[in-house]
């Protein structure tokens, strides 16, 4: 969702965000109802190897899905 783009929910929903999760800045990533974190987190779990590994055990991706 881009915040932007939303007419005149941008600033709520941030709030929201700032409130569950401590973090006002998107994108706010989830991962299995969890959060993850945001762009950063998500590059660096990418860059060890384990993104699909997180997808995978929340039910995000099937078992026997390719290894990106």
């Amino acid at each position: 969702m881009k915040i932007g783009l939303i007419e005149g929910d941008g600033e709520e929903i941030q709030s929201a965000l700032a409130q569950r999760v401590g973090q006002r800045t998107v994108p706010n990533v989830f991962i299995g109802g969890k959060h993850f974190g945001g762009c950063d987190a998500l590059i660096q779990k990418h860059q060890e190897g384990t993104v699909v590994a997180l997808l995978t055990e929340a039910g995000a991706i099937a078992k026997t899905s390719v290894q990106l």
